[in-house]
């Protein structure tokens, strides 16, 4: 197997009005990566990630697994990658449930044995099952979330592309969704994902790429959530976990490398704990309070 998954090279794309969408945007997941495309509404997150599977095509070159895809069928192209769209609406379109999820195996040629394992399967791991005879179009918007990450999964594809995945989620159903999607970087499906979920970030994601229009920052979350100056240029916060660590080390709380996660947190409270006898102490001294204020400017906060 290459050792690049998906490489896009100088990619440009103009919109019909002749706005510049994307600007020699270049980025690349290895196999098994987990991506973040991070930036503000209207950056060309979705327009980059439809470039992905054919669905447009810009100036550039794009190569899933080396393979450069300009001339390629899309249902060649879709059988390695698909793409869960941001309104589920744009997916679903058969009489139910069972019809759109199946409608990407079947097209693939496989049995109506291994079609409806599928199904099952995709059905189940989203929290769906039994909701095969369902009309697509009268279920929730979460529940149509779902539905349409279903059709997806039910592809197996090598490599998965999600845009906005969890917008309009209330929070049990996103870190629902959050977790299957951890489970199949786990299994080696490599992820591209855009979302504004930046608390989610830090858990899942290997490499960030901040996109406006050009690629205006690359890195590792670690890399990317410690650049303050950065976060500010580009109007992104830091995980809201990181900036109460921060807080604490106003107070005496040792830390050099701030969590970026809830895990991280865990595992570092505890060490911290453990290696103070059980407990550790914070205070206030003479210059806590103007400690604090200079954070919560950084973070473009105010008391």
């Amino acid at each position: 197997m290459p050792d690049i998954a998906v490489e896009v090279e100088a990619l440009s794309y103009k919109y019909p009005d002749g706005n510049l969408a994307l600007d020699n945007v270049s980025l690349s997941a290895s196999p098994g990566e987990l991506i973040a495309l991070l930036g503000p509404n209207g950056a060309g997150k979705s327009t980059l990630l439809l470039h992905l599977n054919g669905i447009l095509k810009g100036e550039g070159s794009i190569r899933i697994f080396g393979e450069d895809i300009k001339n390629k069928k899309r249902s060649k192209i879709i059988e390695k990658i698909g793409i869960v769209f941001q309104d589920p609406d744009d997916q679903l379109f058969m009489p139910t449930v069972f019809d759109d999820v199946a409608f990407g195996p079947l097209n693939m040629g496989l049995s109506k044995q291994e079609v409806k394992m599928r199904v099952e399967s995709a059905l189940k791991k989203v929290g769906l099952k039994g909701y095969e005879d369902r009309c697509p179009h009268n279920l929730s918007f979460g529940e149509k979330k779902k539905a349409a990450f279903a059709t997806i999964l039910s592809m197996e594809p090598e490599i998965i592309i999600l845009d906005e995945p969890a917008s309009n989620l209330d929070p049990q159903s996103s870190r629902a969704l959050f977790k299957i999607i951890k489970e199949l970087k786990d299994k080696g499906k490599t992820i591209i994902i855009a979302t504004h979920d930046i608390g989610i970030v830090p858990e899942i994601a290997d490499k960030i790429y901040i996109l406006d229009h050009k690629i205006i920052a690359e890195g590792t979350p670690r890399q990317i959530f410690s650049d303050a100056d950065l976060l500010k240029k580009t109007n992104l916060e830091a995980p809201k976990i990181t900036m109460l660590f921060e807080i604490l080390t106003c107070f005496g709380y040792n830390c050099n490398d701030l969590p970026l996660s809830i895990d991280e947190a865990i595992t570092h409270l505890t060490q911290s704990i453990e290696t103070k006898g059980g407990h550790m102490h914070l205070h206030i001294h003479e210059h806590t309070h103007n400690e604090i204020k200079k954070i919560t400017k950084k973070y473009g906060h105010h008391k």
